[in-house]
């Protein structure tokens, strides 16, 4: 948490945050009532970014891109992806069904996850 003198950001915003009476009480004016809601608004903002952030450093945000094989396309990977859409959501699957050499040439290039089952039922779990 940051500790700010009061006066030094009453200055720097220019208007007055605080009501001080003569018993120490303080209460916030108007003004301060609208920088306090706005400064918490900001602070949440900022914590969502860094989540964000690392969310998609890991790998729970972003694209995921997932080669398939037809032989799977029906009943294996529906249910597996509907769960995992349903506990990542913030994940974007991008599945392209490829015939075996097609997706083994993607595979080497790093541009699509090789096995579609392990792939999506490690993910499930591991993010």
């Amino acid at each position: 948490m940051i500790a700010i003198n009061s006066e030094v950001l009453e200055e720097e915003v220019g208007v007055r945050l605080l009501e001080r009476d003569r018993n120490r009480r303080v209460a916030l004016t108007d003004a301060g009532q609208i920088f306090l809601a706005d400064a918490k608004r900001t602070l949440a903002a900022a914590e969502a970014t860094l989540r964000h952030t690392r969310e998609a450093a890991n790998g729970a945000r972003g694209p995921l891109n997932v080669a398939n094989i037809a032989a799977l396309s029906t009943r294996v990977v529906p249910p597996l992806l509907q769960l995992f859409r349903v506990l990542h959501p913030e994940v974007e699957v991008f599945m392209v069904e490829l015939d075996p050499l097609a997706k083994s040439k993607f595979v080497s290039m790093n541009q699509m996850a090789s096995e579609p089952i392990a792939a999506l039922a490690g993910l499930l779990f591991d993010l």
